[in-house]
Parts: C-alpha cells; structure tokens; sequence
C-alpha cells in the first residue's frame, strides 16, 4: 500500500497529464506512427492512442527509464521524445536521471511486485520500502516545475 502513493502522484501528475496535453496535440498521430511499430514503445503508444491511462507503477517506471538522460531511445522515437520534452517541461530533470530511476526500479521489482503477489516481505524489506518510497516520493514531488 506504501507504494500506491507514488504510484498515484506519478501517475495524475505526470502521465494522466500527458494524455490530456496529447489530446490537443496537432501531430498526435504522427507522434505514436512508429512508436506502435516498436515493441519497446507499442504498449505505451497503444495507451495514448486509445487514451487509457491506466499505468502501473513498473510500467511507469519503465517508460521513465526509457526517457532517462543518457538513454539512446528518446532520440530517434517521436512519441518518447514528445514524452521526454513533456516531462522535462513540467519536472526538473532529477526525475529522468539513474539516481532517482534505479532506486524507482528497486522499489517496483524488488519490493512492491513481490508484495503484490504471493510473496511476503519481512520487516526488513518492509522498512527499506519505506525508506526508498519516501526518497522517490520526495524527488517527484519536489521536482515539479
């Protein structure tokens, strides 16, 4: 449940957003054309296409990592660099660097999708989600423009 807070912020502030700021885009199909194409991108073009969005916190944080400042993707793919230019518009860039992104990973894979499924957590586990939610929590919250 901690993790349902990031989760939410995340996905009102920023991509609830972009759908709403997609929809009055002049080249909104043009933006998601190759994007549907490529496997990397097609879930997340298919969410924008048919405006749905509805992410999890790991497809989230998988789009964020393909945004992230030294990624190569965001380059040459018109919809995540449409994504990016949003982002970055709206959010100081400390959500798109390896620091804020690995330990985002760390709490999706490692914490809240064992938690979600059959798996249990001890304290321990508990308490580093904590601690890694409040930090990414924090970043994303003060990092809005």
């Amino acid at each position: 449940q901690y993790c349902r807070s990031l989760e939410n912020e995340m996905l009102n502030k920023l991509f609830v957003s972009y759908h709403r700021n997609w929809v009055r885009h002049d080249t909104r199909h043009e933006l998601i054309r190759s994007a549907l194409l490529y496997t990397p991108t097609q879930r997340f073009a298919e969410k924008i296409r048919d405006d749905r969005p509805i992410y999890t916190l790991g497809e989230m944080a998988y789009i964020m990592r393909q945004i992230q400042q030294d990624a190569q993707i965001w380059r040459t793919n018109t919809l995540l660099s449409d994504f990016r230019e949003f982002t970055l518009s709206h959010f100081r860039d400390d959500i798109v660097k390896h620091t804020f992104l690995d330990k985002l990973g760390t709490l999706t894979s490692d914490i809240r999708n064992r938690a979600a499924h059959a798996d249990r957590i001890d304290l321990h586990l508990a308490k580093q989600c904590q601690t890694l939610l409040r930090t990414c929590l924090n970043v994303f919250l003060y990092s809005v423009v």
